[in-house]
């Protein structure tokens, strides 16, 4: 009998060590276990809480698949890039809301596989965010919610959005850069000329030369 105690004891123990052994502390909250990202999101899932099927599938249909592959890691994309001269490309409301940005500057860093963290600089406010990255090769899509505040024609609103970043990775910097972005919740602020700031308006932009250089930029 107490020989058997022992073993259970003994196998308890290494059981206990094997799970702990397995697991690998990550910057902020996010724990890796081995072969798994426990703390990975689609970029649906983001959404589905604040947007219907018609305005995540309208959103999803100008960016490349963002289908989750988790069988191919992702590039590294750890860098710093300036995304200059930025261009409006389209919009589901027909203008761009944002028409007053100017470049933007793009961090991403602590990346393990498909778990990073960005500095988006835009409109001179930088925001750190938790990231995901999927893809292939040097091609690669980027993506993260983050909470922002703009004021539009003498109205202030708050709003959260998910950003979608996708391009090639080369030695200079990111190739073919598309970025868009897609409103998912609005708080504060009605503009009688233009009306709510609305959940499912999305704006999709590019980087015009074709390069965002990679470099100091922070």
């Amino acid at each position: 009998m107490l020989k058997t105690c022992k073993l259970h004891i003994i196998g308890l123990a290494l059981a206990l060590m094997a799970t702990f052994s397995g697991c690998k502390p990550e910057t902020g909250d996010t724990i890796i276990l081995v072969g798994e990202e426990t703390a990975f999101m689609t970029a649906k899932e983001l959404m589905n809480e604040d947007l219907n099927d018609a305005q995540q599938n309208a959103f999803l249909s100008k960016l490349p698949d963002l289908s989750d592959n988790t069988d191919v890691l992702p590039p590294d994309i750890m860098g710093e890039y300036k995304i200059s001269p930025k261009q409006f490309v389209e919009s589901n409301i027909g203008f761009d809301f944002f028409s007053d940005d100017h470049d933007v500057l793009l961090r991403v860093f602590n990346q393990q596989n498909r778990l990073a963290q960005v500095d988006f600089f835009e409109s001179g406010v930088s925001r750190i965010d938790d990231a995901y990255v999927i893809g292939e090769g040097n091609f690669f899509t980027l993506y993260f919610t983050e909470e922002r505040e703009i004021e539009f024609m003498g109205v202030a609103y708050s709003y959260e959005r998910l950003i979608v970043i996708t391009g090639e990775k080369v030695t200079e910097g990111i190739r073919n850069l598309r970025f868009g972005n897609i409103i998912l919740n609005v708080e504060n602020g009605i503009d009688p000329l233009v009306g709510d700031f609305e959940p499912g308006w999305f704006f999709i932009y590019k980087d015009a030369d074709g390069l965002s250089e990679k470099g100091h930029w922070f």
